[in-house]
């Protein structure tokens, strides 16, 4: 048995988030285990600013966190990219609130 220590959301087969466990909730290990491939893994932040980096430091970034540069060649594109995506998700996080 496990017990859920942070809100955990699931998508429906129209595409819509839903509250699928809240702290404090406990589980059985086969769900836990489901639930997670759910939750994205926590990226830690960069060592150095991103300005700082190398273009092939700025693409782990992006395979680490899962964004699509789209055709992003420059650092600079890929630091836009990067920029754009982490804020994206920063406001869906605090939309969750």
């Amino acid at each position: 048995m496990h017990t859920v220590t942070k809100r955990v959301y699931d998508t429906d087969s129209e595409g819509r988030r839903f509250l699928l466990y809240r702290p404090g909730d406990v589980i059985d290990d086969k769900e836990a285990q489901r639930v997670a491939s759910l939750v994205a893994p926590a990226v830690e932040a960069p060592a150095k600013p991103l300005g700082d980096m190398k273009l092939a430091e700025l693409r782990t970034i992006c395979d680490a966190e899962g964004i699509d540069p789209g055709d992003a060649s420059l650092r600079g594109d890929y630091i836009k990219v990067i920029g754009a995506a982490r804020g994206q998700r920063q406001s869906e996080h605090t939309d969750e609130r």
